[in-house]
């Protein structure tokens, strides 16, 4: 795992996508903070609904990039084809997930 300086605020870190470690715990670390996160949050807007309190937090999702393709073959996108096996290292990004704060509020956060 690899965490680079100067990137943007959603940045998390890069993995080795050769490296167990990196997948199996890192990776897995990460989607499962988000999922408690995303419960907690929902959890919390039934809660306000029910004794009125401001709901003022929204869901995050959970975005992998490859970076590095190894063979050059890229999508429609210009993103890389495969990126689990084609790629030379993985970001992780988190960001908000406004689509599901709107479907629960009816306004974006």
């Amino acid at each position: 795992m690899i965490v680079k300086e100067n990137r943007t605020e959603n940045y998390v870190c890069s993995l080795d996508p050769n490296s167990v470690c990196d997948m199996m715990d890192v990776l897995t670390a990460i989607k499962r903070s988000i999922k408690s996160h995303n419960k907690a949050v929902r959890l919390h807007f039934e809660r306000s609904k029910r004794t009125g309190e401001e709901f003022n937090e929204c869901f995050k999702r959970i975005t992998v990039k490859g970076r590095e393709p190894l063979d050059g073959k890229r999508t429609l996108f210009n993103d890389i084809a495969n990126k689990y096996t084609n790629s030379g290292r993985l970001d992780i990004y988190i960001h908000r997930d406004a689509t599901a704060t709107f479907k629960m509020t009816g306004e974006f956060c």
